[in-house]
């Protein structure tokens, strides 16, 4: 598959270039990481009716867990300040449950026949942060490295995925078909490339380069299209309306390897 002979390519063009720099005895370091995502998508709920005929309604927005990881690769230029560059995968997206709002003494018959529908909407992902990393307490490996991250990353969708699921015992998620049952072609409608903000912490673990670190991603751009084509398929086929942006924000937690020290002993 094209997507994964670049992503490959990129991967491996990067290790190898900070490996060559380690191999001069500057200050680089470059490894490896995984870990977990919390994601959802900001303003999905604000795009659904309040009110179906004489009927209020509520709609709870949920965030899903993920699994994320990647390559990454640092400069120091100062003892105190750096620079980053990594190229990972993200899954990203979150889920809308929409119900009957009812009254405070409704009875549990009512309850239980309040229908309730749902939309998942999920997206596998490139990302490419660009940081500057501060280090507070200085960056010699022997010692331990305290960094806080601030910087973009640039987003690219590489499969999208809508499903649907209404009330019932046994109500699965089900993917959006068109009219002839066939899966529709969703990334179409959402945009090829968004920027996120990056904000985060993390920490390297004296002399064995273990890194542990936490961001949060909060996206600037709207994670659909804003064309004709993109605000029918809204409209028409979930539901919604298109009058203000929604975006992937997520939260991190990794576990990394600084592999720069295996090259510089």
């Amino acid at each position: 598959m094209k997507i994964n002979k670049i992503v490959l390519a990129l991967g491996s063009a990067l290790m190898l270039f900070a490996t060559t720099l380690n191999a001069q005895e500057q200050p680089w370091g470059f490894g490896a990481k995984v870990g977990g995502s919390m994601s959802w998508l900001k303003g999905l709920d604000e795009l659904y009716p309040k009110k179906v005929g004489n009927n209020d309604l509520n709609h709870d927005a949920s965030g899903k867990f993920f699994v994320t990881g990647g390559f990454t690769a640092g400069y120091a230029f100062h003892e105190n300040v750096g620079v980053g560059l990594e190229l990972l995968y993200a899954r990203l997206g979150g889920e809308l449950e929409t119900s009957q709002k009812l009254s405070s003494n409704a009875t549990d018959t009512e309850k239980k026949n309040n229908k309730t529908r749902a939309l998942r909407i999920h997206s596998h992902n490139l990302a490419i942060p660009v940081m500057l990393k501060l280090f507070p307490m200085g960056c010699d490996p022997d010692e331990g490295i305290l960094t806080v991250d601030l910087g973009v990353q640039a987003v690219m969708p590489i499969a999208v995925t809508f499903e649907k699921k209404r009330s019932g015992d046994n109500a699965t998620f089900e993917t959006f078909k068109d009219t002839d049952d066939k899966e529709i072609d969703k990334n179409k409608n959402v945009n090829s490339f968004t920027i996120d903000g990056i904000a985060g912490i993390g920490y390297e673990f004296p002399e064995i380069g273990l890194t542990l670190e936490g961001r949060y991603h909060f996206g600037f751009m709207d994670f659909f299209k804003d064309d004709a084509e993109s605000k029918t398929y809204r409209k028409d086929k979930l539901g919604m309306g298109y009058d203000k942006n929604v975006s992937n924000h997520y939260a991190t937690v990794s576990l990394g390897y600084n592999f720069a020290g295996l090259l510089m002993d």
